[in-house]
Order: structure tokens, then C-alpha cells, then sequence
């Protein structure tokens, strides 16, 4: 038996890194009935919502998880700078409206004056 070294690297770029299978057909037909493509061109309306049946080849199924998880990862770190932004302004609102609030007391304090025991404002 011989080794071929580069008929594996050659099958390898020739296959395609994903084919898809059609939906199933309601009601169920036989498995032999549906067909493959190479491109996702099953329309979900065409299938009662139903998606195709995505393959990938064994060799890059890994990697294409890995980049998926890191885009999602992406994603969700992306709403996590949004939303701590939207916090900080919230918190800098809250702390102006203290201020303010402080500033309307000091003064409302300052218009009273306390004469035997009642306090009463200042005219």
C-alpha cells in the first residue's frame, strides 16, 4: 500500500467546509427524499418554519464553535459597556440631583431660625 501524502490535503480543499441538509417534509417522506446543498437555500417559509440540518467537516467543526463563541463573547461584552455607560450616567444624575437636593436644604435651613422651641421662618 502506498502513502499518498497530499491526496488528504487535496480531498480536503476540494470538500466543503459545510453542506446542509433540507428540512423534513411534513408529513415525514423517506430520508432519501431530501436533498443536500453546499449554501443554506432552504427558505424556513417554505418548510412550515422548520430550518435546515447545518454539517460541518469534522476537521473544522472546533474552530468554527471557537469563533462562534467568541463573536457571541463579542456581543455580550459590547451590551456590557452599554449598559455599565448607561449606569455611570445614571449614577452622575443621581449625584447631581443630591447636590441639589443638599443645596435646597441648606437654604430652607437658613430661612429658619429657632425661637423657644418652635422653629419658624425667617421673613
Amino acid at each position: 500500500m502506498t502513502h499518498k501524502p497530499f491526496q488528504e490535503l487535496r480531498d480536503k480543499m476540494t470538500d466543503h467546509k459545510e453542506i446542509w441538509l433540507e428540512p423534513r417534509p411534513i408529513p415525514p417522506a423517506d430520508q432519501e427524499d431530501r436533498t443536500w446543498c453546499q449554501d443554506n437555500a432552504y427558505e424556513p417559509d417554505e418548510y412550515d418554519g422548520r430550518k435546515a440540518t447545518r454539517y460541518t467537516r469534522a476537521d473544522l467543526h472546533d474552530t468554527i464553535v471557537i469563533f462562534q463563541l467568541l463573536e457571541r463573547q463579542i456581543s455580550d461584552t459590547k451590551i456590557i459597556i452599554e449598559l455599565e455607560d448607561k449606569l455611570v450616567k445614571a449614577q452622575q444624575k443621581c449625584n447631581e440631583y443630591f447636590v441639589k437636593m443638599l443645596e435646597w436644604q441648606e437654604k430652607a435651613m437658613g430661612n429658619m431660625s429657632h425661637q423657644g422651641g418652635t422653629t419658624r421662618l425667617k421673613r
